[in-house]
């Protein structure tokens, strides 16, 4: 069976953990009850084994379940079980730092879009992936392609895979110069950081040219109308492209052209705590 990363904890207040990945209810760890981080056969056969003992189990999201009111020793049996089951997991703290395998993993089931294996520094890919525009990337093919895969690119458009992304779009505003993120990161007459945008939108670079950024942004009516990027020579000339559907966008930690990998330079949150625009309210802002 597939190796999943997984976690458990227990709560209110005196907490186990079995690994770094954990989970409080409404991200408060003074009120947590605790949270399972599970996927495939594990998810079924914890369901089946909490279900059994008459308890209330919530599906969150593919691979996550937030049940509550078991006492710390269902915990501890359940480590003990997972444990067994699942004898090496390779963990990461962000998809800054996981291979191409997790990556793939991270985009497929945490954000819930589609992917494309890429050649990133070529931008092309071999796949015929249009299809991908209207329905979501099936599990057995993801599993073939993440085990091959070198580069990845995520297919603009719908999330899928994600019940609490649902009837939500993702697009890419590409700034390929320092003109194009200081108009970008103006509003109103005052100017933002990078790292201040951040906590609204995703925010990717590559260390050797920190002039260039991807905002992902997200949006709850349709993705944003597609703009060609701005091909004049004046660097005081913003270039800016925006990719909806219809696109794909090379991503981390997949390398750049020029050999250094994307990167979320400001760290990344779950996909589901970013700003959700309607897209006439971001056409405003703009």
């Amino acid at each position: 069976m597939p190796i999943y990363p997984y976690s458990l904890g227990c709560g209110p207040k005196g907490t186990e953990h079995v690994d770094k990945y954990w989970k409080y209810k409404n991200n408060d760890p003074s009120t947590a009850y605790y949270a399972a981080i599970v996927a495939g056969e594990i998810f079924s056969e914890i369901k089946d084994k909490i279900n059994k003992r008459g308890k209330d189990i919530y599906n969150v999201r593919p691979g996550a379940i937030i049940v509550q009111d078991l006492h710390h020793e269902t915990i501890r049996q359940l480590a003990r079980m997972l444990t067994v089951r699942v004898k090496e997991i390779e963990q990461y703290d962000d998809v800054n730092d996981a291979s191409m395998n997790e990556a793939a993993d991270y985009y497929y089931s945490k954000w819930g879009i589609n992917y494309i294996p890429a050649d990133t520094k070529d931008k092309s890919t071999s796949i015929k992936w249009k299809p991908l525009q209207d329905s979501p990337l099936l599990q057995e093919q993801h599993k073939l392609w993440k085990n091959e895969i070198n580069g990845i690119a995520l297919v603009m458009g719908k999330f899928w895979n994600n019940p609490l992304m649902e009837g939500k779009f993702l697009s890419c505003i590409d700034l390929d110069n320092k003109a194009a993120i200081e108009a970008y990161c103006t509003r109103n007459r005052k100017r933002y950081s990078l790292e201040e945008l951040s906590q609204y939108f995703p925010i990717e670079q590559h260390d050797d040219d920190m002039n260039r950024a991807h905002f992902y942004i997200i949006t709850k009516d349709r993705p944003l109308k597609n703009k060609a990027p701005n091909r004049s020579k004046d660097p005081n000339v913003p270039a800016i492209e925006v990719m909806g559907k219809g696109k794909f966008v090379c991503c981390t930690p997949s390398v750049h052209r020029d050999g250094y990998k994307y990167r979320f330079v400001y760290g990344l949150k779950s996909i589901e705590e970013y700003e959700v625009f309607l897209l006439t309210t971001l056409l405003n802002k703009e």
